[in-house]
């Protein structure tokens, strides 16, 4: 492959897509034939459906024309082809609308095997009940253009926390820092319903939570929530989501996710044992 092209998850999942939509049309045609009679080089649909680069939309419109796509393969196709162009490091502040960088880790969270999370500040997504996830969204008026639609989150938050539920459920293990249990979001009913709620979930042998003491000190990114993601595809590399208000970022360099994968087992080895975990809990139930 040509030198400074990476193949990343959100452009494979375009490319399987186009790929299919191809085979689909004609069965035989080759991707040489196709970019003949478009006047382009076989390596721009070689590449594009390989998952190292995402076309112009123009060519992209021009392909789907002729693989004679339907209207709902068209709008797929286009949500598709946003997640691999959009800029991971673009602000946005429409929740309502799903900015681009949040649906775009929706979609990776869905597919993914394992969810790593490291949470230093609040209780991850997938953990969340309903009244922690309004108590949350009433905190951040003023990170919006408008209010936030408190129900509209909790719709989204208890959508994806059915794959803690699947017949094949997503395996999540999330370090949490001990000051995201003790903080009393939505007040201390609230806070104790949260609490019972981790411990159930800790039963489950998919869920592994780990609390981070005091007493670890200082410990890897501590100014904001990092998920680590695996796919069960081993052409999907994992790939690493720093959350911010607003929106996030996405790290798809390998030796820099390989960097966050060192540092969140070391903050694993700091962190609490999931028996002491669950025992810090009811301590603090009975507290």
């Amino acid at each position: 492959m040509a030198p400074g092209l990476e193949r990343t998850r959100r452009k494979a999942a375009l490319g399987r897509y186009m790929r299919a939509l191809r085979e689909r049309c004609d069965p035989v045609r080759k991707p040489e034939e196709i970019a003949a009679e478009i006047r382009t080089a076989r390596s721009t649909i070689t590449r594009m459906e390989s998952g190292y680069t995402a076309p112009g939309f123009l060519l992209m419109s021009t392909l789907l024309a002729i693989y004679g796509a339907s209207d709902d393969e068209r709008r797929e196709a286009v949500q598709l082809w946003e997640d691999a162009k959009q800029s991971s490091a673009r602000l946005s502040f429409e929740p309502a609308d799903r900015p681009a960088e949040v649906r775009t880790f929706y979609r990776a969270e869905a597919e993914a095997t394992k969810v790593i999370n490291l949470a230093p500040q609040t209780i991850p997504g997938l953990f969340q009940i309903p009244d922690y996830v309004r108590a949350v969204s009433g905190s951040v008026p003023l990170m919006t253009d408008k209010p936030l639609d408190a129900e509209a989150e909790v719709k989204a938050r208890l959508g994806r926390q059915k794959r803690l539920t699947d017949p094949d459920p997503v395996h999540v293990h999330a370090l949490i820092d001990v000051s995201a249990l003790m903080r009393e979001v939505g007040g201390p009913s609230v806070r104790r319903a949260q609490l019972e709620h981790l411990l159930a979930l800790m039963r489950l042998p998919h869920v592994t939570i780990q609390a981070i003491p005091h007493s670890a000190g200082a410990y890897g990114a501590m100014s904001g929530a990092i998920t680590l993601l695996q796919f069960p595809d081993p052409e999907d590399p994992a790939a690493v989501y720093l959350q911010y208000p607003g929106g996030g970022t996405w790290v798809e360099d390998q030796a820099t996710v390989a960097r966050f994968e060192r540092m969140i087992d070391q903050v694993a080895d700091l962190a609490l044992s999931p028996k002491d975990t669950a025992k810090l809990i009811r301590r603090m139930l009975e507290e």
